[in-house]
């Protein structure tokens, strides 16, 4: 049974493990607002939940290790409750975390190991995704240990190509790099020379502090920690540069420029260009989502990438972003056509036709792909003249701008493109905003002229 003692304003639980002969111990807080009852309710439940957690060997205490328990975190929670594509993206970014604090134990753990890292972010070199190309040092050291390629490839564990490449003075990915100098006993700076952006983008440092301030949230949440370090550090000041959009020009031409291409990519232009929805939210359309009298689409769905590597039906982003978006008039006619074609197409294929009620299909019947539409809409702006900065994003970037040049509300815009707060809406489009601003200066300015003249003294 489960022993505690009081400590300030503080308890100590220790529990014996049979397993490992060894005494397990936490330290466990109430909260401020927590009546004495209430207090000791929670501390039996906390007590109780420690003693079975210890002898099942679940129990995780401070003196674990950070990398150690973001292996636990990946598998634990983050492939459970996370999309596949930030769980990807977390995966990039872990190793370089752990180089940096990973050997730290959670409960060793203190804010400025964390500003540390964060100020190495900020230095240059720190990048790992540009190219790297071998300095004469490595030659020099291959030749004063009388290494050839191929026992720098076994001592590397790279291979004879890449080795190769790299004594030859071509470019290789920051692993090769690291693995040579690594194999040679040299510092990077010393061995290859860096092409690519020197440092990371403001908002990539962010990303790096959320994913840290996220495992040891959950460290928390786990009671394995008592405190989150990070609660205690300024995180990086995000960065939010200019969003690329088209004027209302550009985008008039760009619907002209639609006329000669397939009903499909049509329909899906116009439909994220009028309701600024997110591509896997229009691919995830089935036809009882579309309301043809009243003109209004019902997000309900994204259309995205499993773990498995495969396209099926996901939760939309966030529950904001379960959403009605009314189209304009306009939109009936292309839908219309989009649903006559698919339905010419179901009696062409016959039993071959693969039976979907999703709006976004390839002439078989099959679901298409949001990738494709990608890859098509590049080419298509470069056939048509538009600049290489557009892409499929920027048209949900120029329809949220051109309702706010025309004076809708940013609540109003932000409900459309699903934001959960309207701050978000204002951090992306405030230079649209800040425009939108001095045209109804001018406005007002012209509505109520000062007059020229003096008034003459009396």
């Amino acid at each position: 049974m489960a022993t505690i003692q009081k400590r300030g304003g503080s308890y100590l639980i220790r529990c014996f493990d049979v397993e490992s002969g060894k005494q397990k111990s936490m330290t466990w807080k109430p909260d401020l607002h927590m009546t004495k009852r209430q207090a000791k309710k929670a501390l039996n439940i906390v007590s109780v939940e420690f003693e079975k957690r210890v002898q099942t060997g679940s129990y995780i205490d401070g003196s674990i290790t950070f990398s150690k328990f973001a292996e636990c975190w990946l598998s634990d929670y983050a492939e459970i409750q996370l999309q596949p594509n930030t769980l990807a993206g977390y995966k990039v970014m872990l190793p370089q975390i752990n180089a940096a604090i990973g050997h730290i134990k959670l409960a060793k753990l203190q804010p400025h190991h964390i500003i540390e890292f964060l100020k190495n972010l900020s230095e240059k070199g720190i990048r790992r995704d540009g190219k790297y190309s071998a300095k004469s040092m490595v030659k020099k050291v291959m030749k004063s240990n009388k290494l050839t390629q191929v026992q720098l490839s076994k001592l590397s564990g790279l291979s004879k190509a890449l080795i190769n490449r790299c004594v030859t003075g071509k470019n290789v990915s920051y692993r090769t790099a690291s693995s040579v100098c690594k194999a040679l006993d040299l510092k990077m700076d010393k061995a290859f020379s860096y092409h690519g952006k020197e440092k990371l983008s403001s908002n990539t440092q962010l990303h790096y502090f959320h994913l840290i301030q996220s495992i040891l949230s959950t460290a928390m949440g786990w009671q394995v920690i008592l405190s989150n370090p990070c609660d205690r550090v300024k995180p990086p000041k995000k960065d939010t540069p200019p969003q690329a959009v088209l004027s209302l020009e550009e985008a008039q031409r760009l619907i002209k420029c639609l006329g000669s291409e397939s009903i499909l990519h049509r329909t899906a232009v116009l439909l994220l260009l009028y309701s600024g929805a997110r591509r896997s939210e229009i691919y995830g359309l089935k036809w009882n989502n579309i309301n043809l009298d009243k003109m209004q689409i019902f997000i309900e769905h994204a259309w995205k990438r499993g773990k498995d590597g495969k396209f099926d039906y996901c939760p939309c982003k966030n529950e904001s972003s379960e959403r009605v978006i009314a189209l304009p008039d306009c939109c009936r006619t292309i839908l219309t056509e989009l649903r006559a074609h698919q339905n010419a197409q179901r009696l062409k294929c016959g039993d071959h036709w693969i039976k979907s009620n999703a709006v976004m299909l390839n002439e078989d019947g099959t679901h298409a792909s949001p990738d494709e539409l990608t890859s098509w809409f590049r080419k298509f702006c470069r056939k048509n003249g538009f600049s290489e900065k557009v892409h499929i994003h920027t048209l949900r970037h120029t329809s949220a701008t051109l309702q706010i040049e025309s004076h809708q509300s940013i609540r109003a815009v932000s409900a459309r493109l699903g934001h959960s707060q309207t701050s978000t809406t204002m951090n992306i489009y405030s230079h649209a905003i800040q425009s939108a601003d001095a045209k109804a200066a001018e406005v007002l300015g012209s509505l109520l002229p000062i007059g020229q003249k003096k008034m003459e003294s009396k």
